[in-house]
């Protein structure tokens, strides 16, 4: 099952909506729903796990710095952990933040999934 556009307009019109869309969204529940979404469109469109990989492994530093900085830094209800406190409001923010850019990623793969670089930026910029 190929649930890939194959014209890149619509493929990139197609993949900006849906961004637009996952970014709107300022709760959890519909982005864990946009999460499992993105995974499945890339499991049914067999995307190789590999080449997603390599896209996600650079944004864990980015997710990594808010699930550690956003509970300390915000204000809110607190939650005592040991002799820590971290804020409940800024785990929930970094787990929306991380969420969204997580969904960003799974909807960009599917979009420079067999069309490269070259081809976008000569079919868009030229």
């Amino acid at each position: 099952m190929n649930l890939l556009i194959e014209h890149p307009t619509l493929r990139v019109i197609t993949s900006l909506f849906i961004i637009f869309f996952g970014f709107s969204i300022s709760r959890i529940d519909p982005i864990l729903l946009y999460l499992i979404f993105g995974q499945a469109l890339i499991f049914l469109s067999k995307v190789p796990l590999s080449y997603f990989w390599r896209r996600l492994h650079f944004i864990l530093t980015f997710i990594i710095f808010t699930m550690i900085f956003f509970p300390l830094y915000e204000t809110g209800r607190e939650i005592q952990f040991q002799n820590l406190s971290i804020s409940y409001d800024g785990l929930l923010k970094a787990i929306i933040y991380s969420g969204r850019l997580l969904f960003t990623v799974q909807i960009l793969t599917l979009m420079l999934y067999r069309l490269p670089l070259s081809i976008f930026f000569r079919h868009y910029f030229s």
